[in-house]
């Protein structure tokens, strides 16, 4: 008896430190990210989102999905270069964004594979990553060094 409670206390406790484990407890401002890689890559003629609404219109992402968010992107069509960073309302916005931001991705790298095939590899090495209610899509040439400087908030 006093074995299956001790056994049952421990489930417990390890079902809680894995729940707390999973999300971020991060508290990133997005924007100063966004300022941070901008800081260390001279990305020039990059269109800025600063309203909400707008995130619907280019990634389909809902204003009631989003806490905050940091976006840039490059307006000419054979330029691969975006950084989208979102953090999500709750576990299961974050998802919905991963999703949706998922769908923009192999959209741009099939478009890719259409019309721009030298610029498939620099695709292929990028990904949409999610941290918690925080996801992230960075596209570019430096985006692995763009990624280390974002992740960089969260260790």
């Amino acid at each position: 008896m006093y074995m299956r409670r001790l056994v049952g206390l421990l489930c417990v406790l390890l079902l809680a430190f894995s729940v707390v484990g999973c999300s971020s407890s991060a508290d990133v401002d997005l924007n100063k990210v966004l300022d941070d890689i901008n800081a260390q890559f001279d990305a020039q003629d990059l269109k800025v989102l600063e309203d909400a609404s707008d995130l619907e219109r280019y990634y389909m992402i809902t204003e009631d999905m989003v806490e905050q968010f940091a976006v840039e992107f490059s307006t000419q069509s054979s330029v691969f270069t975006e950084v989208v960073l979102v953090e999500a309302v709750d576990d299961a916005a974050a998802a919905e964004v991963a999703t949706l931001l998922n769908n923009h991705y192999q959209s741009r790298l099939s478009e890719a594979k259409s019309y721009n095939p030298e610029s498939v590899a620099m695709l292929e090495s990028c990904s949409v990553e999610q941290n918690g209610t925080y996801v992230s899509l960075i596209i570019g040439d430096d985006a692995t060094q763009m990624k280390e400087i974002y992740n960089s908030y969260f260790e």
